[in-house]
């Protein structure tokens, strides 16, 4: 079940990726493999690459679970100007320069490729940092700067999430730092979270994140377009292209 944030996420991305007409794309950091899946069915072919065998391996067989031939997961991070856009989604934040990772991401784009990903909201670091895994946040003002240091023109971006994601986000935040990590090691907090309250609350959240996937999620769909200008809501998607030298 995908979470409300992400679906609404999806929705600027499915939009972005069909005007900009892409056909041939790269995915870095796919993960489970879901956005993969997602482009497949924007009519999309191409390849991805995540550093993680465990990644590969379950992406793999998602792809072959919805019959999708279309794209390949690759084993080594492909060295070739062959891609029409180079898209990646909550990766940058864990990049320990993003301003090189962008600068490789240029060398494998073709004449007049573009760059597609999402980051997070500066205004949401630091809560429950435990469960992001310690993601570096940005906000709209770094991340342009960030991008013209690598090379880059911005084309769009557009902020997401507004309100629905924000308060979901915050609700969680909430039943996560409701418990008590002080003084545990990794393990025992690890323990207490399988054990605890989070994982009931955790429950509740995502039994009420399923009305919304099911029954609400298209007027919220159609809100966070109003607010896509802004940095109110708890993420950006950018479009951005190289800068001719």
């Amino acid at each position: 079940m995908k979470p409300p944030r992400y679906l609404l996420r999806e929705a600027v991305i499915r939009q972005l990726v069909l005007e900009l007409g892409a056909t041939k794309v790269l995915e870095l950091g796919y993960g489970r493999g879901e956005m993969l899946l997602t482009l497949a069915e924007c009519g999309l072919h191409g390849a991805g690459f995540d550093p993680s065998d465990a990644a590969r391996a379950h992406a793999q067989q998602r792809l072959d679970a919805a019959g999708v031939r279309t794209f390949v997961l690759a084993d080594a991070y492909p060295e070739v100007d062959s891609f029409d856009a180079v898209l990646f989604f909550e990766v940058i934040g864990y990049v320990a320069d993003p301003v090189a990772w962008l600068r490789r991401c240029r060398r494998i784009l073709k004449q007049g490729g573009r760059i597609i990903f999402s980051f997070t909201n500066s205004r949401h670091q630091g809560i429950a940092e435990e469960v992001t895994g310690q993601m570096r946040c940005f906000s709209k003002d770094e991340m342009q700067a960030i991008l013209a240091d690598a090379g880059y023109r911005v084309d769009r971006i557009i902020n997401y999430g507004f309100p629905l994601a924000n308060l979901l986000r915050f609700v969680r935040a909430l039943a996560y730092v409701g418990q008590s990590h002080v003084g545990t090691t990794d393990s025992q907090r690890q323990q207490q979270v399988e054990s605890s309250g989070f994982v009931l609350s955790g429950r509740w959240i995502r039994a009420g994140t399923a009305l919304f996937n099911s029954c609400l999620m298209r007027p919220f769909v159609w809100l966070q377009r109003l607010f896509r200008n802004t940095s109110a809501g708890t993420g950006f998607v950018v479009v951005a292209s190289p800068r001719e030298n």
